[in-house]
């Protein structure tokens, strides 16, 4: 199983980083809903435990798409190895078990990419640098409107 991702947040708060490769390498993969559902993922993460549990109807939400659009993008996320999903359950006074959410992990980051060697972003293995990882390296900052409940693991 592969390690938790870390997340770089050296910066002010209320920001948050991802790895340029999930732009650079990963974005043809897990599309843009698969992109934006990990980017609030990453917003949600516990810097050291890089996991968080917000629900599937929080990330619609947020996202402005519907709950199946979310679904299908986690499912991307996980095909592609970027994250790790594990329900959570609790038990009743009674016993029994229920459903109560889920934990999604982020994985450390596989790096697919190839230096130029000419101080330009990285480049995918077809020659090409997608647009949006052209811009995170030059220094963009994707910001997220901040959320009302917390969704943040421990």
């Amino acid at each position: 199983m592969s390690e938790p991702g870390h997340i770089r947040d050296y910066r002010e708060p209320n920001h948050f980083w991802a790895d340029n490769e999930i732009a650079d390498t990963y974005l043809s993969q897990i599309g843009i809903y698969g992109f934006a559902v990990y980017m609030l993922l990453c917003r949600y993460a516990n810097r050291q435990t890089a996991q968080c549990f917000p629900s599937i109807p929080t990330l619609a939400d947020q996202l402005g798409v519907s709950e199946p659009t979310v679904k299908k993008a986690l499912k991307q996320l996980v095909e592609a190895g970027l994250i790790r999903i594990t329900r959570r359950f609790e038990e009743t006074p009674e016993g029994k078990k229920v459903y109560k959410s889920n934990l999604y992990t982020l994985l450390a980051v596989q790096k697919k990419s190839q230096e130029t060697g000419n101080g330009r972003a990285p480049v995918t293995g077809n020659g090409r640098t997608p647009g949006v990882g052209n811009l995170i390296a030059q220094g963009w900052v994707i910001r997220l409107p901040r959320v009302g409940k917390s969704a943040r693991g421990g």
